[in-house]
């Protein structure tokens, strides 16, 4: 493009160019013009001031000039009045064309940034797909992602530069709120503030070098809103503009920024979580580790206790007949104290959810011929298996620990009448042996038994009382059958006894 001769420069305030800008009505004059061109030097010339309007505000002005012989005919004026009017049409049409664009894309970068935020919890690439968005949206931008650690306590987490995209590797910056008016008064306000000064310190050391050697530049600051908390802040820098942040671009920055709100609570409480949930592994390893070193060092004492308390009840010499009810209570007080820690053990492991089974086919038939051989000394047992039985697929130790748990639930509450059943019945139908515990005891209210399973649950009735017990070993049976992928259920009747049925998957 040349160089505008000074003959075509006006001055916005000169006389007739000022007065149709202002009254937006067309002017037309006849002067004398001495620099017009060499041809036309001390002609007279008529002058067309003619408004370019938009939206009824006058946008522009359409000067032309003419030699008086050339005698400018009214039709065209009218002409060049239907060109101003077009010019102006054709303007706005540009610039909505360019708005709507704008708007288009604004649109569109919230929409991937939608899908972009939801799409971790990651904090990290939360922060870097914030900021990558923000800088296309105000190009030539600087920006700090600052978060909020607590009421007054803030950390610088992420400084960027358009120039480079990549991550600036700035070491972590603690920043005190109070100190800093643009973020205090975006906590205030709760929305988009924009200052044309910034306390340096809240920018790396080599920005904040090269800010003070420019011009005051704007500096536009977004709180992150979750609810009623400020989580962080966004600071961005026109570095290098003089002029000021649109309404429009403050306004695509706050909803982008409340777009990343959420998302960065939620990064960060789910990094807490995560952080929670390691210590509570190292806690739960210690607490099983612990429980295991107990255990051991119980059960030790407790198995010579209760494996002499035997042999001196079974063995070869009569014992009197006192010290038979004492040797009795010893082998029963440490079976309890033993079957306590069993259950413990077992509780632990049910809650941390490492019930480990190792499965292979099992014949029942042996599981329950051991259980009744422990507890031969503590009732009368009836069996009811049939001579053919599928094998079953289960673990021993946990099917063990299943029987005995029934077996002694059935003895303590069998009553004066000492009698247990132990059946086993293979359902072709369903693929299942079920497995049955039967005492002649004094049975369970109707209402009582949906809780029979639950944990630290024990029966409220005058029968049961001075019972001992913790309320655990139902519970464990429930977890270990389950486990093996089979239902338990009780039937009973007051005053008529208790069945305890479990099923288990039959053996490929």
């Amino acid at each position: 493009m040349g160089v505008i001769p000074n003959y075509l420069r006006k001055n916005l305030n000169d006389g007739v160019l000022g007065r149709s800008a202002r009254t937006g009505e067309r002017q037309i004059v006849i002067v004398s013009r001495e620099n017009l061109n060499e041809t036309l030097v001390g002609q007279p010339v008529k002058e067309v001031y003619l408004p370019v309007k938009i939206a009824g505000q006058t946008f522009a002005i359409l000067y032309a000039a003419s030699e008086i012989a050339a005698n400018t005919k009214n039709f065209e004026i009218a002409a060049l009045e239907t060109i101003a009017g077009q010019l102006g049409i054709a303007i706005e049409n540009a610039r909505l064309f360019t708005e709507v664009n704008q708007t288009q894309r604004d649109l569109g970068l919230l929409l991937d940034s939608s899908k972009d935020l939801s799409s971790s919890l990651e904090l990290n690439f939360i922060i870097d797909r914030v900021a990558y968005r923000l800088m296309d949206i105000i190009p030539d931008s600087r920006l700090a992602i600052i978060q909020c650690q607590d009421h007054d306590k803030a950390t610088l987490r992420r400084y960027y530069s358009k120039a480079s995209i990549e991550n600036k590797n700035y070491s972590v910056i603690n920043v005190k709120i109070t100190d800093h008016p643009e973020l205090s008064e975006a906590i205030h306000r709760r929305k988009t503030t924009v200052t044309y000064h910034t306390n340096s310190s809240i920018l790396p050391r080599n920005v904040a070098d090269e800010l003070k050697s420019t011009e005051t530049t704007p500096f536009l600051t977004i709180p992150l809103l979750a609810k009623e908390t400020t989580v962080g802040f966004i600071v961005v820098n026109k570095f290098g503009f003089r002029r000021s942040f649109s309404d429009k671009e403050a306004g695509v920055c706050q909803a982008l920024a409340n777009l990343a709100s959420i998302s960065l609570q939620n990064a960060s409480l789910f990094g807490q979580i995560n952080v929670a949930n390691e210590q509570l592994k190292k806690l739960s390893n210690l607490k099983s580790d612990l429980l295991h070193i107990i255990s051991h060092d119980l059960k030790s004492p407790l198995t010579v206790i209760s494996g002499y308390a035997e042999i001196l009840l079974d063995g070869p010499d009569k014992v009197a007949e006192n010290w038979e009810s004492i040797l009795q209570e010893i082998i029963a007080q440490t079976r309890m104290m033993a079957r306590l820690i069993e259950d413990t053990l077992a509780i632990s492991k049910i809650e941390s959810g490492i019930i480990e089974l190792n499965l292979e086919d099992l014949d029942v038939t042996y599981p329950i011929e051991n259980i009744v051989a422990i507890h031969q000394h503590e009732c009368r047992f009836k069996k009811e298996l049939p001579a053919l039985l599928p094998k079953v697929r289960a673990d021993k130790l946990r099917l063990h620990e299943i029987l005995d748990n029934l077996v002694t639930n059935a003895i303590k509450y069998s009553g004066s009448d000492n009698e247990v059943t132990i059946s086993a019945l293979h359902k072709p139908q369903n693929e299942t042996m079920v497995i049955a515990v039967r005492d002649k005891g004094f049975g369970i209210p109707q209402e009582e038994i949906p809780n029979l399973f639950k944990k630290f649950y024990r029966i409220k009735n005058e029968a049961s009382r001075g019972i001992p017990g913790t309320g655990l070993g139902l519970y464990i049976v429930k977890q270990m059958v389950e486990a093996h992928q089979g239902e338990i259920w009780v039937e009973s009747m007051l005053n008529q006894g208790s069945t305890f049925s479990f099923s288990l998957p039959l053996a490929k």
